[in-house]
């Protein structure tokens, strides 16, 4: 993965991936990585990276999966109900 991903900052001048890693104690830990090419700044002359956690994100994200096929769910049947 860093390999691609190093290749794609030099290509695009930066990149943006989500991980899965996991922590000391065995819980995991969703993270948005951002790495930025500044390797033509000659006050950095490299890459930057960000990272930051998005547990709470992705938490909201399968909630919403999770709400939208319960309603899904539920037009099917009605709309099958008044279909009928």
């Amino acid at each position: 993965m860093a390999s691609t991903m190093f290749e794609s900052v030099q290509r695009d001048g930066s990149v943006t991936a989500e991980l899965r890693l996991r922590h000391t104690n065995g819980t995991y830990v969703w993270f948005e990585l951002t790495a930025t090419d500044l390797l033509d700044d000659p006050n950095v002359n490299g890459v930057l990276l960000n990272a930051r956690a998005i547990d709470d994100r992705k938490a909201a994200e399968e909630l919403l999966l999770r709400s939208e096929a319960r309603f899904k769910a539920r037009f099917r049947t009605t709309a099958t109900w008044f279909s009928s």
